[in-house]
């Protein structure tokens, strides 16, 4: 859609209107050799590098590669206000419903969730075959947001991010 109503390449239009104003120099979007990018891995133990595959494949779903400061530099301007107005961001973080009028558990793109009596939106970031398992969690109440970034997707690391998050989220929160 942003191709389309903008005339330009979907990368050229998240440069331009998103990457650039929010001083993300260190994302991008589609697949692209630079320095600086973690290599995927597989496995646990002993590692090895995931074929390259084009990030294009995934397009508006996972195309993007950022870094934890690239990301939290996102999750600012959203919980800022500069890049939705606040009625849109409430759309965008909010569950959804199916064409039958029943609820779903998604968002636009995110996943609406509780922890600890917090709300929470997150992504994964998860890509079958193109890099690792990342976790990216936005508390808008509190205006907090942790990145969890890794370069490996084996299963055996999943779930290890949520934890992560948790553990920073009670820090931030202890329980009386």
């Amino acid at each position: 859609i942003a191709a389309q109503a903008s005339g330009m390449p979907y990368g050229v239009f998240l440069e331009k209107f998103i990457f650039e104003p929010l001083g993300m120099t260190k994302s991008g979007s589609g697949f692209a050799v630079q320095a600086g990018i973690a290599t995927p891995y597989e496995g646990t133990g002993k590692f090895t590098r995931q074929a390259p595959l084009s990030l294009d494949l995934f397009f508006g779903a996972g195309s993007v590669v950022s870094t934890a400061v690239d990301l939290a530099r996102w999750d600012q301007a959203l919980l800022d206000g500069k890049l939705l107005k606040p009625a849109s961001r409430h759309e965008f973080w909010a569950p959804g419903q199916l064409a039958d009028g029943s609820p779903t558990h998604y968002a636009m793109g995110w996943v609406p969730a509780d922890v600890d009596g917090h709300r929470e939106v997150w992504h994964n970031g998860f890509a079958p075959g193109a890099g690792g398992y990342c976790f990216n969690a936005v508390f808008p109440d509190e205006g907090l947001s942790i990145v969890v970034l890794s370069n490996s997707a084996d299963s055996a690391f999943r779930g290890r991010p949520e934890t992560i998050v948790r553990q920073v989220v009670e820090a931030f929160f202890p329980k009386p």
